[in-house]
């Protein structure tokens, strides 16, 4: 993730394909969080952009409560958000999701998704260890994750400098 520098979707692409490794888990997605709007925003696995408001759905949850979460069965948890898997045609069934939060502030929420088990047949459930391991991880990654959304901003504040300093010319 170091390598990765300043560019947010390299950080998030390394950070969800290692996290997933780390606890064998089938998928994960980076919720990168917006405090300002209260709002979720995830490019999952199927290339597919998914918003979700603070409080809707399992992420939008989590990032209210500023808590980690650990769902055997999906759908018969009150705040899960089913459209997804009826969009992708994939089925949830286990969910851990653990907020990243650097210095109070939260920068996204990180979930995985479905545990795999060397017997395709059977259904495994993430553990207390793998969210021990998971929010160890998160808790790791986002300092540079931090590091990356700071990256981005400043690129975009020398970016509308530049502009301004061009219009100032003009005049």
């Amino acid at each position: 993730i170091i390598n990765a520098g300043g560019d947010v979707i390299k950080v998030t692409r390394i950070l969800a394909s290692s996290v997933k490794t780390l606890v064998n888990a089938d998928r994960c997605a980076v919720f990168v969080a917006d405090e300002r709007k209260k709002v979720l925003v995830a490019n999952i696995e199927d290339n597919m952009v998914v918003k979700l408001k603070y409080g809707r759905g399992l992420a939008g949850a989590v990032a209210v409560n500023r808590e980690s979460t650990l769902v055997d069965n999906a759908y018969e948890e009150k705040n899960f958000y089913p459209d997804i898997d009826l969009e992708t045609s994939y089925i949830t069934q286990s969910v851990m999701m653990v907020p990243m939060i650097v210095d109070g502030v939260l920068l996204a929420v990180v979930q995985l998704v479905n545990k795999k088990s060397d017997d395709a047949m059977k259904t495994v459930n993430f553990g207390d260890d793998d969210l021990m391991l998971f929010k160890a991880f998160t808790q790791i990654a986002g300092v540079t994750f931090r590091n990356a959304l700071l990256y981005r901003e400043q690129q975009r504040w020398a970016q509308q400098n530049e502009r301004m300093a061009a219009i100032t010319a003009e005049l």
